[in-house]
């Protein structure tokens, strides 16, 4: 079940939903309440937490909020939450005044009554002094008469005190807390300010510090979780957490919007978030100063780790101007700035959607270095799974071919509509009983029409039915198809059959049965024997040789395997003109992925002019194929990095496979500074990949079917 969250401002949660929407910050949260249950009630403990904007700060401030108020009676302790901005505070004075607010408005009876008088009263005194004084002494007089001590929870510390005009307000509210154990301090900020990282200012050394780092996989996962209902692997979260950075808030705006969607369809949707959230990313843009804005955007352009210096000549300022704006921005968390060395930083924007946004929007081309990412995250993450072949399979089965019109047609048409609607939204059960009831309608001998709507209910029930009982059992039954239908009827029913078959043979392939395997490729290519050649039919012909040539693999059978590649490549040419040629090109680029692992763990390689026909491949297919990367690397092993990165930099293809290159330029020892997305890519890559491919070429094990790779 869903919990009710919010993508911008959690304070509009009560406290049942700020507790069971909590799901990440665990560590920070359990070292907060753990620190007030354990300190003494004469000694004060101050807490400030920092992360940037999005990074969950007013969330875990809300959940001690939350839980104190349950811990009220054990803890004495009663929270005083502050709005997420305070404009009015520009004083001492004003920020214990609106601290009497505050508890005025979550007080009840005539402590409540009294509080908002003493309000109304004190906010006419013009001497900031006494009004401190006056606000100071009222909240005390409070936490004396119901001994309570008082959590202050203050949101964006350092925005409130660049707004103080009030220069002694820093040491006058630090001297009240070190003297006044019964008022604690819990705030946060966006980023490392002066008043608390200068000696000669008054919060220096004051605060017990949190800083809030991005969250790994597994928190990333617990919350899309929770804000979509719906389970995700590890392998599947990585590429939104690289995206937005870790960062909670721009993940549940992702969530929010995929939730449901495949890695890949998420990936190659992603415009569409952007075009849905152009409010909230341009408000982020409009809320800036123009100098401020200028150098935020100059360093999103550059989408990298960028010095002042960089950052200045192409925002057209001068370096120590620069310098002072990315300061700014950082203090204020809407840039980073990393460590490059002992004298040297540099500065990238801290909500990487952001970035991805502005690069996107900046042309009506989109830009193609994101795109390019995009495309080769969608491959490289987009998980091997049955459920997703199987939506693919029978949204397809039955294309290209029509029914006559008749009644009994008709209903059996709508009939395989709903099956396959509820078979792509993963309810296989209501799929299977909406096939049933295809097939009692059809019982007997199918009047004349209908048999390729009987081949296709059958066709798609025993592949659904592959999850739960099994690809042998499924072959059995797919080859009794044959024995239902008249000599007329096995053409029209024979590409849904093949497609039964093929999905089946797969199945079977990745549960360790490639013997059986290759008998449901052979027998699909044998019942689509007599099927004109249309579009399409070169396609599957060329797809299914190509698992058929991995399941000879998986035997040991070197030589049918090859030649089964080579027909597969010689169907996979002639699509060129039935089809677009982005599909084409990746249905070929799939083949080659696979006789490139096959030459590899046979000893041998593709050569360097095969090798340069590859790579054009993928210059033109319409996206990246899965296995890409992996397949190049193999290849790097063989012919060595240097060369293979001097033959993918020279090519089409370079850009769509830049976290590649800069993987294979860390394992040569010659690292190049890119965005931080390519990088944490490049590193999965290099994590991954080049471990897997050191196996495969030390132990030669059976390869998974070219349908992995697709």
């Amino acid at each position: 079940m869903k919990t009710r969250t919010r993508k911008f401002n959690p304070g509009f949660l009560d406290d049942a939903e700020i507790i069971s929407s909590f799901c990440v910050r665990s560590t920070e949260y359990e070292s907060i309440i753990g620190n007030l249950r354990d300190m003494p009630t004469s000694i004060g403990s101050h807490t400030l937490v920092i992360g940037p904007r999005g990074s969950g700060k007013t969330h875990l401030l809300l959940r001690v909020a939350a839980q104190v108020r349950l811990e009220a009676e054990s803890l004495s302790i009663l929270p005083i939450v502050f709005a997420e901005e305070s404009y009015e505070v520009t004083s001492c004075g004003e920020f214990w005044l609106e601290c009497v607010r505050h508890l005025a408005e979550q007080s009840g009876g005539v402590w409540g009554e009294r509080l908002r008088r003493s309000h109304d009263d004190f906010a006419r005194e013009p001497d900031d002094e006494l009004l401190a004084l006056k606000s100071l002494g009222a909240l005390l007089d409070f936490a004396e008469e119901h001994d309570q001590r008082l959590l202050l929870v203050v949101e964006n510390l350092n925005m409130l005190f660049d707004d103080m005009a009030d220069n002694d307000a820093g040491w006058r509210i630090r001297k009240t807390l070190q003297t006044e154990p019964r008022i604690l301090l819990l705030c946060s900020a966006t980023g490392r300010f002066s008043e608390i990282d200068s000696r000669d200012h008054a919060l220096f050394g004051f605060f017990e510090v949190l800083t809030l780092r991005p969250l790994d996989t597994a928190d990333c996962q617990r919350l899309w979780e929770m804000v979509t209902g719906a389970n995700s692997s590890s392998r599947e979260i990585r590429p939104l957490e690289i995206l937005t950075g870790g960062n909670p808030r721009l993940l549940t705006i992702v969530a929010r919007f995929g939730g449901g969607r495949s890695v890949r369809d998420l990936l190659e949707n992603l415009l569409d978030l952007v075009d849905e959230h152009t409010e909230y990313f341009k408000s982020h843009l409009d809320s800036l100063p123009a100098q401020e804005r200028r150098v935020y955007l100059a360093l999103a352009r550059l989408w990298k780790p960028a010095s002042a210096k960089e950052v200045s000549e192409l925002a057209r300022l001068n370096s120590s101007t620069c310098s002072a704006l990315l300061n700014r921005l950082a203090s204020r968390g809407r840039v980073s700035m990393v460590k490059e060395g002992p004298r040297r930083n540099v500065y990238i924007l801290s909500e990487r959607l952001y970035n991805i946004y502005y690069l996107l929007r900046r042309s009506s081309n989109q830009d193609s270095m994101v795109t390019a990412l995009i495309d080769f995250m969608a491959s490289f993450y987009s998980p091997s799974e049955l459920g997703s072949s199987l939506e693919s399979l029978c949204g397809d089965l039955h294309s290209g071919t029509s029914i006559p019109a008749s009644a009994g047609s008709r209903l059996a048409s709508a009939m395989l509509e709903r099956a396959e609607s509820s078979a792509g939204r993963g309810a296989r059960a209501e799929a299977i009983e909406l096939y049933d009831e295809i097939l009692r309608q059809l019982k007997g001998e199918p009047a004349p029409g209908l048999e390729f709507a009987l081949a296709t209910a059958l066709s798609n029930k025993y592949a659904l039915i592959l999850i739960d009982n099994g690809p042998i059992r499924a072959f059995e039954m797919i080859e009794s198809l044959a024995s239902r239908l008249n000599e007329d009827s096995r053409e029209v029913a024979a590409l849904p059959t093949a497609g039964a078959l093929h999905l089946a043979g797969s199945v079977m392939a990745l549960r360790g049965y490639p013997d059986a395997a290759a008998g449901a490729f052979r027998t699909a290519l044998k019942r689509i024997e007599a099927i004109p050649r249309t579009e399409g039919i070169d396609e599957l012909i060329s797809n299914l040789k190509a698992d058929l040539a991995s399941a000879h693999f998986d035997l040991g059978e070197m030589e049918e395997a090859e030649s089964e590649i080579e027909e597969a490549i010689v169907y996979a040419q002639s699509i060129e003109g039935q089809r677009s040629m982005g599909t084409a090109m990746k249905g070929l680029a799939c083949i080659w992925v696979l006789k490139i692992f096959f030459f590899a763990t046979d000893g041998r390689m593709i050569g360097e002019r095969e090798f340069k026909n590859f790579l054009r491949l993928l210059a033109k297919a319409e996206s990246l194929p899965s296995g890409s990367a992996e397949a190049i690397i193999v290849y790097a092993k063989h012919r060595g990095i240097a060369t293979t990165l001097e033959l993918i930099t020279s090519s089409e293809v370079s850009q769509r496979l830049t976290p590649l290159i800069s993987a294979l330029q860390r394992e040569d020892w010659r690292p190049a500074r890119y965005s931080p997305e390519v990088e944490a890519v490049a590193e999965d890559v290099r994590e991954e990949q080049l471990k897997s491919v050191q196996a495969i070429l030390k132990s030669n094990p059976p390869l998974l079917p070219v349908g992995q790779y697709r």
